[in-house]
């Protein structure tokens, strides 16, 4: 790419993270204002954070305005690192791409961008830049549909090297820059789009097993205690996707991932949730009016119609409400959904599904 070109690309991609900015649990990116100026001259007269990034600590507003108004203001691959507690800027984001990438010839068919970071020392050591440097490599692969992303430390920096190498990233090349009448060797570093989704997945991976491992194993455990309670079922084991709940604004949505389901072939389905254990019979609704609801008193459910199975009939705080609701409608039969707790014992749900048997239940 030749200037223009560069410029050109630099600006596509800035653009795209203003319309739709870069944010992180206590971060989030933005262009540079007039007002920042105050927060952007207190961290560029910092000595330790200017001698990371290889330049002279301001002495004075008047020295430092200039370069803020032509390259912060002006330059569109420029992004303030805004502190969400307190909306201050904190530091610097910006987008480049560094000449040595042309002399590579396996980048120079690539889209890729180099970044430059630098935080106000007051906010050092609070694991901010851990939580950026992943979420700004995500962005640009997710987001952008980058090749690459490169970005570099001084040897003697070891924080960001450890960042950097927690990010994903390789060593690339090193080079050498000259600060304060010395060559300091620069330690380029890279994560190819390749790279980043085999830890990307990698990690969705293990959050995944985290997450499922203990689930699997309860479905188990119930698989094997509600098998010995003899209830006269077929049990079968299996998974369950698409489960419609209620929002707190009585709406409901749809879970879209599965969870383990063991079925008594005839009498009901228990679901294994994340965050209830949830057991599904149906009751024709012809033997509503004489049921016995006092035996369902201890367990909490909502009714519903089958065919119309959005729409509630009423819960367990007032079954005559149910009843009424239930004969107005078009309904034959009712959906009972129960909700126990997500640890709910083998015994509490064989128990359940007695009581289901005994007052003519079905699936």
């Amino acid at each position: 790419m030749n200037g223009e070109e560069i410029k050109a690309f630099l600006a596509e991609i800035s653009l795209q993270m203003q319309n739709k900015p870069i944010e992180t649990e206590r971060l989030f990116l933005r262009r540079f204002r007039e007002r920042d100026f105050a927060d952007y001259y207190e961290y560029m007269s910092q000595k330790e954070l200017c001698r990371l990034c290889g330049q002279d600590p301001a002495e004075s507003e008047d020295e430092v305005r200039p370069w803020f108004e032509a390259q912060q203001l002006a330059q569109p691959n420029r992004f303030a690192i805004v502190y969400k507690e307190n909306k201050k800027v904190i530091g610097f984001f910006t987008l480049g791409v560094y000449p040595f990438i042309f002399e590579d010839a396996a980048l120079t068919a690539l889209r890729g961008v180099s970044l430059s970071l630098g935080i106000n020392e007051n906010y050092q050591r609070r694991g901010l830049m851990s939580e950026l440097y992943p979420a700004a490599i995500d962005y640009l692969f997710e987001e952008c549909g980058l090749d690459f992303v490169n970005s570099g430390y001084f040897e003697f920096n070891e924080g960001s090297k450890r960042i950097q190498e927690k990010a994903g990233m390789k060593p690339y090349i090193e080079h050498t820059f000259e600060f304060d009448g010395k060559d300091i060797l620069v330690k380029e570093m890279i994560i190819f789009r390749g790279d980043w989704l085999e830890k990307r997945n990698a990690e969705r991976r293990k959050l995944l097993n985290a997450l499922y491992e203990p689930l699997l194993k309860r479905a188990d455990m119930l698989h094997g205690i509600i098998n010995k309670e003899k209830l006269g079922y077929e049990i079968r084991q299996g998974f369950f996707g698409g489960h419609h709940r209620k929002n707190v604004r009585g709406e409901y949505e749809m879970d879209f991932y599965p969870i383990p389901e063991i079925e008594l072939r005839g009498l009901c389905d228990i679901e294994v949730g994340f965050f209830e254990t949830g057991v599904t019979a149906k009751l024709e609704k012809k033997h509503l009016a004489e049921f016995d609801s006092s035996k369902l008193a201890p367990y909490r459910y909502t009714v519903s119609g089958v065919e119309e199975w959005e729409i509630d009939l009423g819960d367990q705080s007032d079954f005559a409400a149910v009843v009424k609701n239930a004969e107005n409608s078009m309904e034959t039969e009712l959906f009972f959904c129960f909700a126990l707790d997500a640890e709910a014992s083998g015994a509490e749900i064989a128990e359940l599904a007695r009581r289901l048997k005994e007052s003519g239940f079905y699936y």
